[in-house]
Order: structure tokens, then sequence, then C-alpha cells
């Protein structure tokens, strides 16, 4: 409702859902801005993490956006990569978009790139052409 009427105040949202839901009593102002608040964020995110259980903060998403990217690039022209090539991409991306160490994912094969792997579908392939 807010997105319909955005000059609207949270006190004339909480008369609105007191009628539309039927309250008993309007929500306090600090109850609406909760739930409105999430709105900028959860609009900021890609569609792929909605699903997800915790939403990841931008630089993540913007790390694994451009990772993804390599890997689709070397799909295309079939060039081989390897979980420690995509580590070592993964890094020099995140010192490329300036993410603090303490936010950056572990470049492990226990623990990122498997994560990454299946958290994008993709999956091990070997080359079995003896070409």
């Amino acid at each position: 409702m807010h997105a319909d009427e955005p000059s609207w105040s949270l006190s004339m949202l909480g008369r609105w859902a007191e009628k539309m839901f039927e309250l008993q009593k309007a929500p306090a102002k600090s109850f609406a801005k909760r739930i409105i608040e999430p709105e900028a964020a959860l609009t900021s995110i890609g569609v792929n993490f909605l699903g997800r259980k915790k939403t990841p903060k931008l630089p993540m998403v913007a790390l694994d956006s451009s990772v993804v990217e390599m890997v689709l690039y070397a799909e295309d022209h079939h060039v081989p990569i390897s979980s420690r090539l995509l580590m070592i991409r993964g890094r020099l991306h995140a010192d490329a978009l300036q993410i603090p160490p303490m936010e950056r994912p572990m470049f492990t094969h226990d623990g990122w790139i498997k994560n990454f792997i299946r958290g994008y579908g993709l999956r091990h392939r070997r080359d079995t052409d003896k070409g």
C-alpha cells in the first residue's frame, strides 16, 4: 500500500490497516515503519536471491554476479576453468569491489566454492573428448 501511496504518513498507514484488516486498534507507527523499511532492501536484491533464508549483502551479490559472468563467458568460449581458478577470481573480484576483509567469504573448497557451485546450479564437468 505504501508503494501505491508514498505520501501517506505512518499513522495514516496504521489507520488504513485498522480499517482494512478490521483490527481493534491501529498498529503503532514503529510497527508500520518496521514493515516498510525493508522494502528498499528487498527491491535491490536480485530475483536469484529472493528464495534464500538469509539475504546476501549487496557487495556479495556483486561478487557472485561477476564470478558467474566469468563462468558463463568461459563456457561460451569453451575455456576450461577449475574450482581453484574460481577461488582466485573470487579473491580478485573481492579486491576490485573493495569488499572489506572481514566481510569477505572464506575462499575455500569446502566453503565458498561449494556453496557457490550449489547456489547457482553449476556442476563439475570433465572434458571427456580425447581429441
